[in-house]
């Protein structure tokens, strides 16, 4: 393994949105490239997840270029995505040090006792690499598909937390909300830390369920791109009214590629516009999709070196 990063900064390969360089018949090769990724020096990985998808979901039209992440409603229903805890799963057995990041994990989807233990089974098979980070679904048919009310989905992903931090808590364990209930129950084995894995919430608006969310029991903020002041004083404002500051949190963001119209891959040197903004901001976790920066799967462990030597470059 090869490590030519400073530590002040981590670098997060997306896995999730390979399309451009795996067959969707091939997505087994998912553990390869993590793998590629760890030998290489990268930190975590991350991967995100539909359970699935609804008619409407390219509703506002396919992006000019395949390689673009995969915004809402510019997604084909058709996509295959693996699911997100299985797949860190498989990879955790072919992995010993990078970090594990369930992203966008549709924890209002799923019953808050068996994902519970889904996770703390993750996060003790893993050595403690689990990252969480709960999201809700974008898009209706999704919600509803997994008998969760589309308007409901905010609250009851609050009450599934909820419900993950007392089965992850002193035990035996009971908990009460408006979606989920139980009494004096245990779950066991616990996750390797007090409390659970670290927890991430950001998404493309600091709106108050998510301030909220991260204020109770954030570990990480993940934004996108980058924060204006109006919403970094909101974050510390609400931080400091909870005896928190924004110190304790990791910084979380992307690197936004510069892609044109067509298939092509970003070069790295035209992606870097606001990164300068970003680690001025603070941000010091960067998010890379590899298969935006590269055609095949086999250029991957170069494009790590150029990364790396990009970001060692640009830390102040």
């Amino acid at each position: 393994m090869t490590r030519t990063t400073s530590s002040a900064v981590r670098i997060a390969f997306l896995l999730s949105e390979l399309n451009a360089v795996l067959d969707r018949n091939d997505l087994a090769r998912t553990i390869d490239v993590a793998r590629m990724a760890e030998d290489n020096g990268i930190d975590d990985v991350i991967v995100g997840e539909h359970i699935a998808m609804g008619p409407h979901a390219a509703r506002d039209g396919l992006p000019e270029n395949a390689r673009a992440f995969m915004s809402p409603w510019h997604q084909r229903p058709d996509n295959p995505q693996l699911e997100g805890p299985t797949t860190l799963a498989a990879i955790a057995g072919a992995t010993s040090r990078v970090r594990l990041v369930a992203a966008a994990l549709l924890g209002a989807l799923r019953h808050p006792v068996v994902m519970a233990k889904q996770l703390a089974s993750l996060d003790m098979l893993s050595g403690g690499r689990l990252v969480v980070m709960p999201s809700v679904s974008w898009q209706p048919e999704e919600s509803e598909a997994c008998g969760v009310p589309f308007k409901s989905r905010g609250r009851v992903l609050d009450d599934a937390i909820g419900a993950w931090q007392a089965l992850w808590g002193e035990q035996p364990a009971s908990f009460k909300s408006d979606s989920f209930s139980f009494e004096n129950v245990w779950c066991q084995p616990a996750p390797t830390r007090p409390g659970g894995p670290p927890m991430w919430f950001g998404g493309s608006s600091l709106h108050k369920r998510a301030l909220d969310r991260i204020v109770r029991c954030g570990s990480g903020f993940f934004p996108e791109y980058y924060v204006i002041d109006d919403d970094w004083s909101r974050l510390d404002a609400a931080l400091a009214s909870a005896g928190r500051s924004r110190d304790e949190l990791e910084l979380v963001t992307g690197i936004l590629p510069a892609l044109s119209p067509g298939d092509r891959s970003a070069k790295l040197t035209d992606s870097t516009e606001i990164l300068e903004l970003q680690l001025a901001q603070g941000f010091r976790t960067f998010v890379v999709n590899p298969a935006q920066f590269v055609e095949t799967v086999e250029e991957i462990p170069a494009f790590t070196q150029d990364l790396h030597r990009l970001m060692t470059r640009s830390l102040p």
